[in-house]
């Protein structure tokens, strides 16, 4: 593992990693999830790099050590779309292979935000732990929208926390970790809590912006802008409480069907929604790696 970093066409920089190999099948990019940071995938994307594929991570606006935790900067949601292409289109060039892509909880939202704009510039994407259709995303926004305000943008949130994460948490009660309802497996969970660069709470401000950002997917005519080129892999866990289920995949499964999008839908029984890190995540990497390597 290489540490890099990136500097964006917005006058900012951002942190991650890279894995390089000779003579790549292709080049996979991790978009990551809420709360957590690029190294959490280090097993994964040794994997893949093992298999052949140059892999490369970028941590989100406030995530790992790009400022403060929890706290990204303004719009964060739609500049990580426009610095995610940047980036891609710059390493299509340099080296001259196609792009993949795996974006987990957070970063499937942005990931389905990057292909309803720049999917031609990517071969295949996996959207994992995602949710289709959320009604209650609208009545979020509206709240954010009349909660937040200059006074509290940059303090830790506490009651739109509680309507997300909070909610995953009254899911899956567990006395020994609030955050169980991430993964079956007790050591990750541990992992997870020991580590300073995740599990924290994110501001008011951090809720308000991604809200506006789920809100803005999934219509009609952005889903219709996907290209027919694009394979997209749609999975996660059947008890995981962000796909409400797995019936949240179900829903976005159907919704691109029914606009054409090339798709497929994998589900795992007894998986939360950290499908990487659970005990059989084994199973899950060949899956993955297959739909990376088929035609």
């Amino acid at each position: 593992m290489e540490q890099i970093e990136y500097k964006t066409k917005f006058g900012d920089s951002l942190k991650g990693n890279q894995r390089i190999v000779k003579d790549p099948k292709a080049i996979i990019v991790i978009v990551t999830g809420m709360a957590e940071h690029s190294e959490r995938y280090d097993d994964f994307s040794n994997f893949l790099n093992a298999n052949g594929y140059f892999v490369y991570c970028l941590d989100h606006y406030g995530q790992g050590k790009n400022g403060e935790l929890g706290n990204p900067c303004d719009d964060y949601f739609f500049k990580m779309v426009e610095v995610l292409n940047d980036f891609i289109s710059e390493k299509k060039a340099e080296i001259g292979k196609e792009v993949y892509m795996f974006s987990h909880s957070m970063g499937s939202f942005v990931a389905q935000a990057y292909i309803e704009k720049y999917s031609s510039n990517i071969s295949k994407v996996v959207l994992c732990g995602t949710n289709g259709r959320n009604p209650l995303v609208k009545v979020g926004l509206l709240l954010a929208k009349i909660m937040v305000h200059k006074g509290n943008r940059n303090k830790k949130a506490k009651f739109l926390h509680n309507l997300s994460v909070g909610a995953y948490e009254k899911v899956v009660k567990n006395e020994k970790s609030h955050n169980a309802w991430i993964s079956y497996n007790e050591d990750n969970v541990k992992c997870y809590d020991e580590d300073p660069l995740s599990g924290y709470r994110c501001t008011n401000g951090f809720y308000l912006k991604f809200l506006k950002g789920l809100a803005s997917i999934q219509k009609s005519k952005n889903v219709d802008a996907i290209s027919n080129s694009i394979k997209v892999l749609i999975t996660g866990g059947e008890d995981d409480p962000v796909g409400n289920n797995s019936k949240g995949l179900s829903k976005l499964f159907k919704l691109y069907k029914k606009h054409n999008v090339h798709v497929s839908l994998k589900i795992y029984r007894n998986m939360r929604h950290e499908i990487l890190n659970e005990t059989d995540h084994q199973i899950v990497y060949d899956d993955l790696l297959n739909f990376f390597e088929e035609n």
